[in-house]
């Protein structure tokens, strides 16, 4: 009789914690559904928000393609009216007429360096005879940059005297007198050097054309316009 007891109370045990762990689970479960149904509640919440911007973005939409059918058709009308006024000048109006240059004029002067890359071009040549005009440029450039104002000096001074030269044969090209003034009389008593210029054939092996090297030289010359300009101006003061 008492084994029958402990037997059913063993079992009763089992139930309760049978129980327990199932409510546990039950719990846990309806937790997790709780969590589902506010997720769903708010996504529902978001794809209506969507879609009310959806609805407004194309209410913008067509009404932007309205008024741009609008603007393209008044803009067409001006246009047709600008064109027609247009082709009435181009008609009324004669072509202006190119200013051909007259080949006696004096050759206007050289920037320093300018006359730098004419006077070191060769020298720079015989030590990369494989370089091109472009390459050859490029180091004269380079070279240029980090040279210091002294050795700069004898270019700056060549160039002044070659616009010297220039503002000389204007005055006669145009029938004028020079007179120059004190500052520019020590200069003309000391002559200008002679800066070597190529003929088409070259006078070297790779030479090129005058033509082309004043070509070359417009591209390089311009990067460091500005920095000769404002050198010149410190040696002049």
């Amino acid at each position: 009789m008492a084994s029958k007891s402990k037997h059913s109370q063993a079992s009763r045990v089992e139930e309760s914690l049978d129980e327990a762990k199932y409510r546990k689970k039950y719990q846990e479960l309806k937790r997790k559904v709780r969590e589902i149904e506010k997720f769903n509640e708010e996504l529902v919440i978001k794809i209506c928000r969507v879609k009310k911007n959806v609805r407004r973005t194309k209410i913008e939409r067509n009404l932007l393609f309205d008024r741009l059918e609008h603007v393209k058709g008044e803009s067409d009308h001006e246009s047709d009216a600008e064109t027609g006024e247009s082709e009435i000048e181009h008609v009324d109006k004669p072509a202006p007429k190119k200013v051909e240059k007259d080949p006696n004029a004096p050759k206007r002067p050289s920037n320093a360096f300018f006359i730098f890359c004419q006077l070191e071009r060769s020298k720079l040549k015989e030590i990369h005879q494989d370089a091109s005009l472009s390459e050859l440029t490029k180091m004269l450039g380079q070279r240029w940059k980090v040279m210091t104002m002294e050795e700069k000096k004898k270019y700056y001074d060549i160039s002044a005297k070659d616009k010297v030269r220039y503002e000389r044969e204007m005055c006669t090209y145009n029938g004028t007198v020079y007179q120059p003034s004190a500052d520019t009389k020590e200069t003309l008593e000391s002559p200008i050097p002679a800066i070597p210029t190529h003929s088409s054939e070259g006078i070297t092996s790779g030479a090129v054309s005058a033509t082309e090297e004043a070509t070359e030289l417009e591209t390089m010359d311009s990067r460091v316009e500005s920095e000769s300009n404002v050198t010149m101006s410190d040696h002049d003061a």
